[in-house]
């Protein structure tokens, strides 16, 4: 890793207890030079595409269009798979090498891929991941990955989004990684959302036919360009502070702490996750102390590489006077906003979408009364606060899907530092709520 934080918005506590802090893990990796450029690992891909009557027409033909260039944008050590489903699974072509011949055949097959019935989605995805997966055996030194495209909620096989992100993790912990993309406004991202959140990847929207294709090869380019896998950050901390992950990222107990899972990390790219701690009462000149590391993987290899933190520590305040005075790191409170906010859009979008109005505007009211506390002498975040407002408004009715689906991927794309794709997009939140 090029750079790695973790730091504390504030550092002293209240010696009464319940005093909240945000705990930062950032981490930023190398963009490598033309000479310093390592080689990428070979790539064995499997392609997933949702052939359902509701993909009929031009997304249909979208997906087999941004699938071609997916073929022509490998390497000949590459492998490339194609299953397709509706209610029912059927693997067009199986660990195909991408050469000049591999090329021609993948192109040749996937003109012929027609729209049919129903959605069993776990089926299609399962089946990608094995083409994918027994690859692995006796290969060393290849990565493993599915794409998921799919505009519809799953109606056959495997529909409960735990159990889902159950064999996801499963997957990710043998070296198998899945990203999703959304296509239209009728995909379910409760569903998709846990595949790729636990599979190690990234759940991208694309509302259009065209945006198929942007965002498919967007997601090649990133493949292309990736320097860490299955990252995980261990945080070790007192038994008695409360800890919770903004944006819930998938977690595991350890012995000291907590594990977070986050996934991928870009060439050139920042990732960040934010802590919120409750901490509990103590003696004045006393600390909490806590450590943390970050692990991963290179693409490619099975062996987990390790960057210890600086430990960091919270002290007790000896008055109420040193508290009010403490000093502020400013940027990390920025950044703390937006993900609030994020978390807070994402979960209104989902509460709206299941009806609930009246409780996510009482949802967003309560949280806006912290949240504008919080942000009290912090630059840049009245924007905020004020689409909050608008929010808690807007969510006491039906909002249109297309909206929620912006909403969740507006969140998404600032818990995650998830790149956007797509050429014409709805950039500020208030472009979507209408």
């Amino acid at each position: 890793m090029k750079h790695t934080a973790f730091r504390f918005d504030r550092s002293l506590l209240n010696r009464k207890g319940d005093s909240v802090r945000y705990l930062e893990v950032g981490m930023e990796a190398p963009t490598p030079t033309t000479d310093s450029k390592p080689k990428r690992a070979p790539l064995d891909l499997a392609l997933v595409i949702d052939r359902s009557g509701s993909m009929s027409g031009a997304p249909l033909a979208a997906a087999r269009e941004a699938a071609r260039g997916v073929a022509a944008g490998l390497r000949p050590a590459d492998t490339l798979s194609v299953v397709v489903f509706d209610d029912r699974v059927d693997v067009l072509f199986e660990g195909l090498p991408m050469d000049r011949i591999g090329k021609k055949r993948a192109d040749s097959i996937l003109g012929q891929v027609h729209s049919g019935g129903m959605t069993c989605l776990s089926g299609g995805w399962l089946r990608g991941a094995e083409t994918v997966a027994h690859l692995r055996e006796g290969n060393e030194g290849r990565r493993s990955q599915v794409i998921l495209l799919s505009d519809g909620h799953a109606n056959e096989g495997i529909l409960d989004p735990g159990e889902l992100a159950r064999h996801a993790s499963e997957l990710r912990e043998r070296g198998v990684y899945t990203t999703c993309v959304g296509i239209g406004d009728g995909y379910s991202p409760e569903q998709l959302a846990v595949l790729s959140e636990h599979g190690g990847g990234l759940l991208h929207r694309a509302e259009r036919p065209h945006e198929i294709i942007e965002v498919l090869l967007g997601e090649l380019g990133d493949l292309m360009n990736t320097y860490a896998e299955d990252i995980k950050v261990e945080v070790n901390m007192p038994d008695d502070v409360i800890a919770g992950c903004i944006g819930d990222l998938p977690s595991s107990e350890t012995s000291a702490g907590v594990s977070y899972h986050l996934g991928t990390l870009v060439e050139g790219r920042e990732r960040h996750i934010i802590l919120r701690l409750k901490c509990p009462r103590g003696e004045p000149g006393k600390a909490l102390k806590f450590k943390g590391r970050i692990t991963f993987k290179r693409p490619g290899s099975n062996k987990r590489e390790k960057v210890e933190l600086k430990a960091t520590r919270l002290e007790f305040a000896d008055s109420s006077v040193s508290l009010r005075k403490q000093k502020r790191d400013k940027k990390l409170s920025q950044r703390v906003a937006s993900a609030w906010q994020a978390e807070v859009v994402r979960n209104a979008a989902g509460m709206n979408r299941d009806g609930a109005f009246r409780e996510a505007a009482d949802m967003v009211r309560t949280e806006l009364a912290f949240f504008s506390r919080y942000c009290r002498g912090i630059d840049g975040t009245s924007r905020l606060i004020r689409e909050l407002e608008m929010l808690e408004d807007r969510v006491r009715y039906d909002i249109p899907e297309r909206g929620r689906k912006e909403m969740h991927n507006y969140s998404e794309a600032r818990l995650k530092s998830k790149p956007e794709h797509r050429s014409m997009h709805p950039g500020e939140l208030c472009d979507f709520m209408e």
